[in-house]
This record gives C-alpha cells, structure tokens and sequence, in this order.
C-alpha cells in the first residue's frame, strides 16, 4: 500500500504541472492579444494626428513612435518568457503615443490662436492705414500709403513670406513707414501754408502799391506773381515751396526798383510778419531772396523757409 501511495502523488504533481504549463500558456497568449491592441491602437494615434493636421507639430517625436511601432516584434513571434516586457514596452508606447497626441493638439490650437490673433492685428492695421491715408493732402503720400495698404493686404491673404516669417518685424516696418510718410505729408503742408501766407501778403502789399495784379499761377511748383504799374514798371516774383523767392523788376530808373522792393520788404515784416533777407542783387538778371515766416498769429515756432543762391 505504501509503494501505490507513492505513485498516485508523482501522478498528481504532474498534472498539477501541466495545469500550470496550459494556463501559462493560455496567458502568455492573452498577453500577446492585449500586445496587439496596444500596437494597433498607436497606429491608430498615429494616423489620427496625420488626419487632424496636427502631427507636424510633433514631427521627431511622430518619426520615432512610428519606428518603434515599425521595428516592434510580431506578437505571435514573442517567446512566452519574454512576454510580460514586451507588453510593457507596447503600453508604454501607447501612452507616449496618446501623450503625444494631446501635445499635437495643444500646439495646433496654440498656433491657430497666434495666428488669428495676427490676422486681428494685420485687419487693425489696415484699417488704420487706410484712415491715415484719407487724411493725407499730398497725391504722392497717399500713393506711398497705398504701397503699403498692399502689403498689408498680401499678409492678411498669406501672400507675404516677409509677414509670415518675421511678424512682429513686418508689422513694426509698416508702422514706421506710416509714421515717415505722415511727417513728410505734415512737412510739406506746412511749408505749403507758409508760402500760401506768404503768396497772399505779398499780393496784398503789391497791391496797396498800386500795382495790377495778374492772375497768380503756378510753374513746375514754383508760384509766380506779377504785378503792372500804370508807368509800365512791373515786378515778377517767383516763389519755390520753400519760400525762397526769385524776383525781377523792370522799367525802373536808377535804384527806384531797390527801394520799390526794401518798401515791399518793410511792409511784408510790419503787416504781415514775413521776415525777408536779400541773399542776391543783380540788377540786369533776376534777383533772389530767402523768406522766413514769423509765427502765424495764432502762434508756433519761427522757421526758415529756405537758403540762397
């Protein structure tokens, strides 16, 4: 009885084995399934983010999910004991892949947000170069403006590679353009308000010497007032944006014509606080001087309105 007490243990143990070998087994290859999934659900991560348009916002990060997916072994291929690892190496891919997704879209929506708010501040600028460039009063600046109207415009279109690279710099360079193209258009009227003073007190005093005043005009920018006496004498005054002054009188005896023109100089400094200084005498060409306006009489600083031949 003993001996056969003996045997029947050996044959229970190694059933009790086997038992052990099968659902091992069994395991091992329901590890192998949930491998598979994992791996089959990195892909699937993979081509969502390529789907969505986000995936090249992780480029390195994609390439190399997508090499270990890649070199990754066949699952039936893993041999039971090395099992367990390899569904920990796929588990952690997949969570990295998952992370990774997320990122993708976290950097996507923040570059679409920097991009709207781009094109927020391109459509601002826009509409405030196009109201500076109505305000304009020169054709010239109002054209330079336009230029730059048109940059904007290819920006706000995604035509622009300066603005697309270089935002802040693109944006920076258009707003001092502007600037410059302002102060040159506020310049100029200055000057052209100085010389329009300037043109109305000296046909003012002409005529209170009783001189006749042809029409004013202008030629290539200069305006040219000319003035008659009954006796015949005249007086030609040519007067470039700067204020600087051409002048020619004729039918003068002697030096009247030199005190015709101190008398004009007098009045123009005493009624009308144009300040002139007399930069030539030629009495058989014309003369020249420089004008300089005082302030206007509702106040500003004095300027010179030009130099000398």
């Amino acid at each position: 009885m003993s001996h056969g007490g003996v045997s029947q243990a050996r044959l229970a143990e190694q059933r009790r084995l086997r038992e052990e070998r099968k659902r091992e087994s069994e395991r091992c290859q329901q590890v192998r399934a949930r491998i598979s999934t994992a791996i089959a659900k990195c892909k699937e991560q993979v081509d969502t983010m390529v789907s969505e348009g986000s995936a090249s916002w992780v480029q390195d990060e994609l390439n190399e999910i997508s090499r270990s997916i890649q070199s990754h072994s066949n699952p039936n291929d893993i041999s039971d004991g090395r099992v367990d690892s390899a569904e920990e190496s796929a588990n952690q891919l997949l969570a990295h892949a998952q992370a990774l997704r997320k990122l993708a879209k976290s950097k996507k929506l923040a570059k679409r947000q920097e991009l709207d708010n781009r094109e927020i501040e391109l459509k601002a600028l826009l509409q405030q170069l196009s109201q500076t460039s109505e305000d304009l009063g020169h054709e010239q600046f109002k054209e330079r403006m336009g230029a730059l109207i048109g940059q904007v415009e290819d920006a706000i279109a995604g035509r622009s590679p300066e603005a697309a690279s270089s935002h802040d710099e693109f944006v920076s360079r258009i707003r001092e353009q502007s600037r410059t193209i302002v102060g040159e258009d506020d310049s100029m009227q200055v000057e052209e308000n100085a010389r329009r003073h300037i043109v109305s007190s000296l046909v003012t005093t002409m005529s209170e010497m009783e001189f006749t005043m042809d029409k004013t005009r202008v030629n290539d920018g200069n305006v040219v007032i000319r003035g008659r006496m009954p006796s015949g004498r005249s007086a030609v005054f040519n007067i470039d944006i700067s204020g600087r002054m051409e002048f020619d009188f004729d039918g003068y005896p002697g030096k009247e014509c030199e005190q015709s023109l101190d008398q004009m100089i007098e009045r123009l400094r005493d009624e009308f606080e144009v300040d002139s200084s007399i930069i030539q005498r030629d009495w058989k060409n014309p003369d020249r001087i420089s004008k300089g306006s005082k302030p206007f009489p509702k106040g500003g600083s004095s300027r010179s309105m030009g130099g000398g031949a």
